[in-house]
Parts: structure tokens; C-alpha cells; sequence
């Protein structure tokens, strides 16, 4: 409902690639994700996800080196919703370029909640697809980068 409002107001005011767009639809996807409309959550990920990447002065050309951390939410968003939809390899590449995005912002200093979720949801959403390397890669960092000093 207040994605939804923020949508309106910006509206008329700002362009549709304005990042405060994919900021608010991710919140919209979260709310849709959460309702059960997980397809429809799926649409406004990717129209986030359009937006941060395309943003020329976010530098995100090279997923590979980004340090954008709206685009952080916006991959564990998608991976949530895929990993919903039984799309399980899609889910933990979207997992992947979180954990990405992570390392190249916080390097060695994983230890905070936020990437704790991360593996966890990475981990559950391998052992789901039976893919044993990515369940054991998260597991431990799970284990090993955020909870032992």
C-alpha cells in the first residue's frame, strides 16, 4: 500500500528510470512476494533490477565488480521468488550475485545478519535442488565467514 503510494506521487515528477522507481519496486515485489503473488513479485523484481543495472552512474556494467547494495535486496528478492516458484538454479544465481555484491562492498567483514540470511537462504534453496556443491559452499560460509570469529 505506501509502494503504492510512493509510486503515485513520484509518478508525475520523476522519470520511470529514476532509482527511487526501483526502490519502490522492490518494496512493491516484497508486498506482492508476501501476498502470494509471487509472479506478479517476479515482474516488479526484474523492473527493479532493469533499473539499478541500466543506471549509468551506479557503474553496475560488470555485475562482477558492483558495490550497489539496492541491487544486494534486489537479488535476494529474485532469489526468494524463484526459489518460491521452484526454480531453483535461477534462484541461486540470483543468490550468487548477492553474495557477489557482498564480498566486493564488505570483503572480509560477513559477519553481519543480513549476510547470515543470505546463506542461509542460499543453503536451504540448494539442498531443495539437490545441488550438493552450492549447499555445501553456503553451509560453510554460513558456518565459518559469519559465525565463528
Amino acid at each position: 500500500e505506501q509502494a503504492q503510494q510512493l509510486y503515485k506521487m513520484y509518478k508525475p515528477v520523476k522519470q520511470e528510470d529514476h532509482e527511487i522507481f526501483g526502490r519502490i519496486y522492490v518494496q512493491m515485489s516484497r508486498a506482492e512476494f508476501g501476498l502470494g503473488n509471487s509472479n506478479k513479485a517476479l515482474d516488479y523484481v526484474q523492473k527493479a533490477k532493469n533499473i539499478f543495472i541500466h543506471d549509468k552512474s551506479r557503474n553496475n556494467g560488470n555485475l562482477k565488480a558492483s558495490k550497489d547494495t539496492n541491487l544486494v535486496t534486489v537479488f535476494i528478492t529474485e532469489g526468494d521468488i524463484l526459489s518460491s516458484l521452484g526454480k531453483l538454479e535461477e534462484a541461486i544465481s540470483a543468490y550468487q550475485q548477492a553474495e557477489t555484491i557482498y564480498n566486493n562492498c564488505l570483503g572480509q567483514n560477513l559477519k553481519i545478519e543480513p549476510v547470515s540470511l543470505l546463506y542461509f537462504k542460499a543453503a536451504s534453496t540448494a539442498l531443495k535442488s539437490n545441488d550438493d556443491f552450492f549447499y555445501k559452499h553456503y553451509l560453510f560460509s554460513l558456518s565459518v565467514k559469519t559465525l565463528y570469529p
